[in-house]
């Protein structure tokens, strides 16, 4: 074996196959490649393992903030329950004192309605009495020329 490395050329040794030749060479070969391959896989297993760790922090990252976005929308929704709320409390009290003043207007037209049907009751008392007054005069003067 060691004729067998002595005989390769400097040219082959440097090559890929150069190592083959020898049973130590390609050991050696198989032992590097396996090496290659753990170093490969391991830095496959770590680049995974950074990649879901990145993505376990963005989605928490993501949780977090539709988590407070759902906190602010119910805090909205609350708020706006709670004018909504208001509001009709305020429309309620307002058709109750639209009601009342209707009632005070319909008292006060119908007190106004009253006194001028008394001041009309008045005024007609007045005229039929001074009717009557002039009507007395008037027979009175018919009487007393008819007595003359």
């Amino acid at each position: 074996s060691a004729r067998k490395q002595q005989k390769l050329s400097p040219r082959l040794m440097g090559s890929p196959t150069a190592g083959l030749a020898t049973v130590e060479g390609l050991d050696l070969k198989l032992r590097r490649a396996s090496e290659n391959r753990e170093g490969f896989l391991s830095a496959r297993k770590e680049k995974a393992g950074e990649a879901k760790a990145r993505q376990e922090k963005v989605n928490a990252a993501k949780q977090k903030q539709h988590e407070k976005l759902v906190g602010q929308l119910e805090k909205k929704l609350g708020s706006a329950s709670e004018r909504r709320h208001e509001l009709l409390e305020q429309q309620r009290a307002s058709a109750a004192a639209n009601v009342i003043y209707a009632r005070e207007v319909h008292l006060n037209n119908i007190a106004a309605q009253e006194a001028e049907a008394e001041e009309k009751l008045a005024s007609f008392g007045d005229k039929l009495e001074q009717a009557s007054k002039r009507r007395e005069s008037f027979l009175g003067e018919v009487t007393s020329r008819a007595n003359a």
